[in-house]
């Protein structure tokens, strides 16, 4: 849980050809106004039982579910999930079963949430 929020701001999207996913912040508390682009950063706080993408060793993100929360140590205890090889195409990902399943990652390393939805045990990414 956040409790030390400095501001707020409203991201809005903004969707060009050029930069797909571009956001507009809107910042009431800033003095003044620039027109320059930059990245903008938003911060992510897991929550158990988020199902979260990590920033792995090849290019396509990890997909995990959080099932612990380490505040101080800024590190998550999580559930790794692999795609079904018996659905090919459904994008389905159902929890990995050796005992190399769980794994310690820090925050840094999380991308963000993972978009997508329960179908049963087995999670599907949209």
């Amino acid at each position: 849980m956040v409790t030390a929020i400095s501001r707020k701001a409203v991201l809005y999207p903004f969707n060009r050809p050029n930069s797909p996913g571009a956001m507009i912040v809107i910042d009431y508390n800033r003095k003044s106004v620039s027109e320059e682009l930059f990245d903008i950063i938003v911060l992510f706080y897991p929550e158990l039982q988020d199902m979260i993408l990590i920033r792995g060793d090849n290019p396509h993100p990890w997909l995990a579910k959080v099932v612990c929360i380490q505040d101080r140590a800024q590190t998550v205890r999580v559930l790794y999930y692999e795609k079904d090889p018996t659905r090919p195409g459904q994008d389905l990902f159902l929890p990995n079963n050796t005992r190399l399943a769980y794994d310690y990652v820090p925050w840094n390393s999380i991308i963000g949430l993972a978009l997508g939805e329960w179908q049963g045990n087995a999670w599907q990414l949209f």
